[in-house]
């Protein structure tokens, strides 16, 4: 069953305020310099303001810078070298939910749908009032044929965090596919 609108990258964390860096300044720069700068010095800065994990705003964005990296890489196509970067910080927060998300993502775009379903539950388990989270967990659900868990995950959503327009969209499609397997199911029987 082919995804009818593709994964959502979470961008921001949720105490973030300012809007993201211009990605396009880093599109002139190419593939090359994204993996030869851009990800080693995330790493290290990102590590540095780790090790004093005293200091928590200044491993937030440590945290925050490598996620970002992840999205500048991914966009300039190193691919690898993106989900490389959200593995770090999974590695390093295992409980950071955007960065669980955003691997989802990654892994979904490859084709690897096994490690995308279980990063998604993850950043799902970890927050499940994280719209994108849940939104793409049941997505990929409802791809890999787990109509019922993604009707579940969605109706849960709604009856636990209230009314949103984008998850009863979700819902009302996920119907709508259920509906049209059932009616391609029974033509076939006959």
């Amino acid at each position: 069953m082919a995804k009818t609108q593709p994964p959502r990258w979470t961008l921001r964390s949720k105490t973030e305020k300012q809007p993201l860096a211009r990605r396009n300044d880093l599109h002139n720069h190419g593939s090359t310099f994204s993996e030869q700068f851009i990800l080693p010095m995330a790493r290290q800065w990102a590590r540095r303001a780790i090790s004093s994990m005293g200091k928590r705003r200044q491993a937030d964005v440590g945290i925050d810078l490598l996620c970002k990296c992840g999205h500048w890489l991914w966009d300039v196509g190193s691919r690898a070298e993106a989900v490389e970067a959200f593995e770090e910080v999974v590695r390093i927060s295992p409980s950071n939910v955007r960065a669980h998300n955003n691997l989802g993502v990654a892994y979904w775009n490859l084709g690897d749908r096994a490690c995308a379903v279980r990063h998604f539950r993850i950043a799902r388990d970890l927050d499940p009032s994280d719209k994108d989270a849940v939104w793409n967990c049941g997505q990929i659900m409802a791809e890999v044929g787990e109509l019922i868990s993604a009707r579940f995950l969605f109706e849960s959503f709604l009856r636990d965090f209230g009314p949103d327009q984008e998850i009863a969209t979700a819902l009302v499609d996920l119907s709508f596919i259920a509906s049209q397997k059932t009616s391609v199911a029974r033509a076939t029987a006959r």
